[in-house]
């Protein structure tokens, strides 16, 4: 019998969508082209994300390539960004029925320690 039931952070708990989080730092299409190449397509971001560098490993290496032009931008959206992501809350009622009738919840996920 089924009692342990398992589920992932990104677009299953939580609605993970680039374009969506970047509209929270910004509106301005450099920025948003900045964000968009420069952080989230950067060769850092993998590494980051793998857990083999650190968040702030990763925005000091982004705020040099970038010769510190969106520095405040970089910290703030690396800081912040996770926090920016909606929840899905038809995911998040089924978990209260599942934990209501006894099954074990765990979370599961490649999601790097961004404190």
């Amino acid at each position: 019998m089924i009692r342990n039931i398992i589920f992932d952070l990104g677009n299953v708990i939580i609605n993970y969508n680039q374009k969506q989080i970047i509209n929270n730092f910004t509106k301005k299409e450099e920025e948003i082209k900045y964000i968009y190449d420069e952080i989230f397509h950067a060769p850092e971001w993998e590494l980051m994300d793998l857990g083999n560098i650190t968040n702030d490993e990763l925005i000091e290496v982004i705020n040099k390539r970038s010769e510190f032009k969106y520095q405040k931008l970089t910290e703030d959206f690396l800081h912040e960004w996770y926090k920016k992501q909606p929840i899905n809350r038809e995911i998040v009622e089924i978990a209260k029925k599942l934990k209501k009738n006894e099954y074990n919840l765990f979370v599961l996920s490649n999601m790097a320690n961004l404190t």
